[in-house]
């Protein structure tokens, strides 16, 4: 009787272990953030519990490039994982830093570029 209360004590610390350690996904799809310095991240988001981050997991950042010729920007979605000097599979943005946040609705422009590039990436 003993051995199976220790062995249940053990169980019940090692899951709350867990739960405190390992991230959990926000939404099931992709999140929007902006930050105080107007930078537009995409990703998965994923935070642990207690943490005053948020990970994003295949981070994208939304950028308008102007054309030189007519002056028009035009916004792009560059992978920080592939197209970044950096190139972080993950990035995690500090939530006093955070503006706005949102989820991507998978009917999206952002989601279909997304969609679109990991297609022709692969």
């Amino acid at each position: 009787m003993v051995l199976g209360g220790f062995v249940g004590a053990v169980i019940i610390v090692a899951a709350l272990g867990v739960y405190l350690i390992v991230p959990m996904p926000i939404s099931g799809g992709y999140m929007a953030i902006t930050t105080v310095t107007d930078q537009f991240f995409v990703g998965r988001a994923y935070r642990t519990p207690f943490s005053k981050f948020i990970e994003l997991r295949e981070p994208f950042l939304l950028q308008a490039i102007t054309d030189a010729e007519t002056n028009t920007a035009t916004p792009q979605l560059v992978d920080l994982s592939v197209d970044s000097y950096w190139m972080p599979k993950k990035v995690f943005i500090h939530i006093d830093n955070i503006v706005s946040k949102g989820e991507v609705s998978p009917e999206s422009l952002i989601a279909t570029k997304i969609a679109e590039y990991k297609a022709a990436t692969k």
